[in-house]
């Protein structure tokens, strides 16, 4: 996903410059027009990665509706039920995690920050230091630029990472899909706020109260991020079943060990034994030939 989302940072960091660039030489109309273009491409590219997919309905409909159609169509109908039934129930589970919903916050914030810095930042370069939208644009796009190691950061900050390992702690076949989709929703949500929020507050107290605004939020976030991402708590009944685990199995080695012990103990005495009686008949039977010899001699 991480290597994905490089595709995202590179629009990023190729818009503003282009934007900028496109506005100052071709007028207001012109990145509208490429947008345009480019939305356009997108959806042609879009058709023809989309997946064929043939309902088991339909094709029974055109086979005919037999009696063995009819039962297979009345079990396609209950395993929907089911499956609806199973998304309701694994949607709520998704809910329970504090870990999904601390991811849910900060990819909110975080989409809050970046989508506040694009309307006021521009505003505040070109009143304080006069620049073009050209030149703002590239501001934008160092802006942008250390986002392309985005592989880096699922390292580092494993949002997604964290969402996998929340979908399969939880157990759900197919919550993947839901809880990228909550991702997805905690971005939009994030993008949609943003800009309005902070474009008000720059109207109204400046670009300082932007910057101490977005501070606040990244501050108020933190906690969140140390107390539920990362899955303490699951480490911590990780560790302690860890730690059970090894007691249990050293108490099982000591006990083997006790057991092959005593076995081993029985085994030198008997051996001893078997020694000794062998011993005891090898030496009467010497005697025994020792004194017929003297007696013949």
């Amino acid at each position: 996903m991480g290597k994905a989302l490089i595709g995202y940072t590179l629009g990023l960091m190729s818009g503003p410059p282009l934007g900028g660039l496109l506005y100052e030489r071709g007028g207001y109309r012109a990145p509208f027009i490429f947008c345009g273009a480019i939305t356009l491409l997108d959806f042609i590219c879009r058709a023809f990665i989309i997946e064929e997919r043939e309902e088991i309905v339909n094709a029974l409909r055109e086979q005919g509706m037999s009696n063995e159609a009819m039962e297979e169509e009345a079990q396609v109908v209950a395993r929907r039920k089911q499956e609806r039934q199973e998304t309701s129930s694994s949607f709520r589970n998704l809910l329970k995690s504090k870990r999904l919903i601390g991811c849910v916050l900060v990819t909110a914030c975080n989409a809050f920050v970046f989508s506040g810095a694009e309307p006021t930042v521009p505003l505040h370069l070109a009143s304080k230091f006069d620049l073009s939208s050209e030149k703002i644009g590239l501001v934008f796009m160092a802006f942008s630029l250390p986002t392309i190691t985005s592989p880096l950061s699922a390292i580092l900050t494993p949002i997604l990472g964290e969402i996998s390992a929340v979908v399969r702690s939880t157990g759900t076949g197919d919550g993947f899909a839901r809880a990228y989709a909550m991702f997805n929703m905690a971005f939009s949500v994030g993008v949609l706020v943003g800009p309005v929020v902070c474009g008000l507050i720059y109207e109204h107290f400046g670009f300082w109260a932007i910057c101490l605004t977005m501070s606040g939020v990244l501050f108020l976030v933190t906690p969140v991020v140390i107390l539920w991402i990362g899955g303490i708590d699951q480490k911590r009944q990780d560790l302690a079943k860890y730690k059970e685990e090894e007691k249990a199995k050293q108490s099982t080695q000591s006990a083997s060990s006790r057991s092959l012990l005593a076995h081993s103990k029985y085994s030198i005495e008997f051996h001893q034994e078997q020694s000794l009686e062998l011993g005891t008949r090898g030496g009467t039977s010497t005697l025994d030939l020792d004194q017929q010899r003297d007696n013949g001699n």
